[in-house]
């Protein structure tokens, strides 16, 4: 092999993320792994010392951890061969929004020469690179955005896990790997570049779109073919052209176990299981007897299947014989994926389990499954030809709603201690993320996934979001931890405190800034709430809008118009841990229990037309009154690479509220205080009109008029003389009385109207 020395020096680009495998040692993105006896490289939970999956980061650990299982005595003493530890390509804490990935390339070494096809994705990729295992190949481990890797898997430019491969037989290809995969590392460096950089989607396209298949043609092949290209593929191909032939199965075995391609290649590395089931599922899919496959390779739509089930694992849907017929097709259809799919009645849609939450499913996957596993069936049968009819698939997706493993109304996200993220789920007792499970039934999910609470460390993870609430909130400590504690108590769905917040300043006070941050970092569990539906309008809402908020647990609304009163009985029901009535446009009523903590965000405050206690209990009024010196409009922006760590905060926020409860800082009090005194027309009412104490009493009649023309004086309508008079005077404390205290007929004792002195207004001659 021919090739340029490697020679390049991989600096990293201004502005973007650089790591070395020293930054990641401490990263819970390693595992180790050992050699079986088909000169596999398993990987291996660096905790157990079980098998480590590419898709359960709670299999995975840190680099001295691996490093420890590697060098195992017991591993030693099993003589299981080579031990190392690797890399899962996934995201890095480092660097977020970015991901750890490689691009591997077999059969380009010779000595540190690197073959003209690979020197060119090095010299492209310009990242960390080193010797794979067989010393023969190399190793590129790069950061791509979490956001390239989806455009990509969007475009069918990869798998849905990531990966794309280009093969020439005979260990040597390049395949690139996004996630799903991880990368075993020697640290035998090829060059002098050490840093892991990152790598735009650009050159990831021009991997796949153009050098991939250009270094096949080269080879005289046309381009990536359809199918699976893995060794596995191949093998099952070879092994279904000889069954075409005519050969006998111990021709065949001769046959394959003689070949020195990439089907050979995968023969001698199969334990017997895995060549028997080949063998066993090849001869079938030929001659139509023994076992159902599933479909030839050529037309597997989903890679994982085609590699487990020539590895000799069942695919869905194979474990029972089922009837060809519909009835057949759904019984078979459930057994494939029962744990995969609901259909939710309520909400009339599909959901799916993604190995981390259920979520919702728009692109008629379900109806793909009741195709591919139709047709798939129907190859077992000439004569099942009704199968492929599309009427057929949409019969078996419409029946299989109805069954039991498939059908639920409603019920998601059923604990309110458990906080669905992108990476686990979060018990809120113990701050702890843990990997998801669908028995949680989770469906929603934050926008970004909380740091581990071991390493959370604030004033590395969100030093921006800290500074600025310290200038937004005066340097008050205590305020701080209110809105700390308050945001922890909105990741959950209880509501004891019921209670509300009313965030009150002037405008550039960074009011909204600090909600619209939170509520963003809330993701699915936040909401907004129209300020119509919290004031007073002379028209009721309808209740749709009532009937949005079940399920939410952050609710806020933003710019409070000024003279609206506010609609107090319906903050009261939606703060009061009680049931209420809802529903949404031309559907039945339901009833729900509201989860939501609301805040509220303005200049202007709206007037309040009863200040009872019920209100007093439930208002926390938080100024935001210390505006920036200097604006950042841009200020939203950045804090997004904080939202891990900001969401940590509230984590601990939410562990001090359940300790210690949400403690009102004494700007809180004051600010609320004087917001009640200011509302209370009622109050002032009796501080200036009347005179108060034991012994005294006045008529009902004395009374409503003084009180009915100082709430006219004051633009306050005074409510009703028999019903809502009465109820405010017994809730100040004031008792009915009737013909006593030298009054006749009704009154109330404790106070009178007092009575006017004109001894100012004239001089006494």
């Amino acid at each position: 092999m021919t090739g340029a020395v490697l020679k390049y020096h991989n600096k990293p680009r201004k502005g973007n993320p650089a790591v070395s495998l020293g930054d990641l040692k401490e990263a819970p993105i390693w595992v180790a792994w050992r050699e079986n006896s088909n000169g596999r490289k398993l990987p291996v939970n660096p905790s157990t010392g079980c098998a480590a999956k590419s898709d359960s980061p709670d299999t995975w650990g840190s680099r001295k951890a691996a490093h420890k299982r590697a060098q195992n005595a017991r591993w030693q003493r099993e003589k299981v061969g080579k031990v190392g530890v690797g890399v899962m390509f996934a995201p890095v804490p480092q660097a977020r929004g970015w991901r750890l990935c490689g691009v591997d390339l077999d059969g380009c070494l010779d000595g540190d020469k690197l073959a003209p096809w690979a020197s060119a994705v090095v010299d492209r990729f310009n990242s960390y690179t080193e010797r794979s295992p067989s010393g023969t190949g190399a190793h590129i481990l790069f950061l791509c955005r979490e956001s390239d890797m989806a455009a990509l898997r969007d475009a069918g430019l990869v798998t849905p896990k990531g990966g794309a491969e280009f093969s020439l037989g005979g260990h040597t290809e390049i395949a690139l790997f996004l996630g799903g995969r991880y990368f075993t590392v020697t640290e035998d460096q090829l060059g002098d570049g050490s840093t892991i950089r990152t790598v735009k989607r650009a050159d990831l396209e021009w991997l796949v779109r153009e050098h991939g298949p250009a270094f096949k043609r080269a080879a005289g092949e046309s381009g990536p073919k359809g199918g699976d290209e893995s060794g596995s593929g191949i093998a099952f191909k070879f092994l279904c052209d000889r069954f075409r032939e005519g050969k006998g199965e111990e021709e065949v075995r001769d046959d394959i176990a003689q070949d020195d391609g990439d089907a050979g290649d995968w023969w001698h590395r199969a334990g017997d299981r895995q060549q028997d089931r080949a063998v066993h599922n090849a001869s079938a899919r030929i001659t139509g007897e023994g076992a159902k496959v599933i479909a030839l390779f050529d037309d597997l739509d989903d890679p994982d299947v085609e590699a487990a089930y020539i590895l000799g694992e069942d695919p869905p849907g194979t474990d029972d014989d089922f009837e060809l017929d519909e009835d057949g097709v759904i019984r078979a259809f459930t057994a494939a994926y029962k744990d995969e799919l609901r259909f939710d009645h309520a909400a009339g849609s599909w959901f799916r389990f993604d190995g981390n939450s259920w979520r919702r499913e728009e692109t008629k996957l379900a109806h793909h499954y009741a195709r591919r596993l139709a047709t798939d069936m129907a190859d077992n049968d000439p004569k099942a030809k009704a199968l492929r009819k599309v009427h057929t698939w949409e019969a078996i997706e419409r029946a299989a709603r109805t069954v039991r493993e498939f059908a639920i109304a409603g019920g998601w996200d059923p604990d309110p201690w458990l906080l669905g993220t992108p990476r686990g789920a979060v018990d809120l007792r113990t701050g702890v993320l843990r990997p998801g499970d669908p028995a949680d039934h989770i469906a929603r999910l934050t926008a970004a996934a909380p740091i581990p609470r071991e390493r959370f460390d604030p004033s590395r993870d969100c030093p921006r979001w800290l500074a600025f609430l310290d200038e937004a909130l005066g340097g008050d400590a205590d305020a701080i931890r209110f809105f700390r504690t308050w945001c922890g108590y909105g990741l959950t769905g209880e509501t004891k405190e019921h209670a509300l917040v009313f965030v009150y300043g002037r405008g550039g006070s960074g009011k909204s800034t600090a909600i619209n941050t939170a509520a963003d970092i809330l993701g699915d569990y936040s909401i907004t709430v129209d300020t119509s539906t919290l004031t007073a309008q002379k028209h009721e809402a309808h209740k749709q809008e009532i009937a949005r908020l079940d399920g939410a647990r952050f609710a806020w609304a933003s710019e409070t118009e000024k003279g609206r009163a506010w609609a107090e009985s319906r903050i009261k029901s939606l703060t009061g841990g009680d049931k209420i009535t809802a529903n949404f446009m031309r559907q039945n009523s339901f009833e729900f229990v509201p989860q939501l903590k609301l805040t509220i965000v303005g200049n202007n405050a709206p007037t309040l037309s009863n200040v009872d206690e019920a209100m007093r209990r439930r208002f926390i009024i938080l100024p935001f009154d210390h505006p920036p010196a200097t604006k950042d409009a841009d200020l939203p922006e950045k804090l997004k690479v904080e939202w891990s760590g900001i969401l940590s905060w509230m984590i601990e926020g939410c562990l001090d509220w359940q300790a210690y409860g949400l403690i009102r800082p004494e700007v809180a009090v004051r600010a609320t205080e004087a917001y009640f005194d200011e509302q209370d027309i009622f109050a002032q009412w009796i501080e200036e009109c009347c005179e108060t104490g034991e012994h005294i009493a006045d008529t009902t009649a004395n009374l409503w008029k003084s009180w009915s023309d100082y709430a006219f004086d004051n633009r306050e309508h005074p409510g009703t003389k028999v019903r809502t008079f009465p109820e405010t005077l017994s809730q100040r404390g004031f008792d009915a009385i009737k013909d006593t205290l030298g009054i006749r007929g009704r009154g109330y004792r404790g106070l009178r109207v007092q009575k006017e002195d004109f001894t100012d207004d004239f001089e006494i001659l």
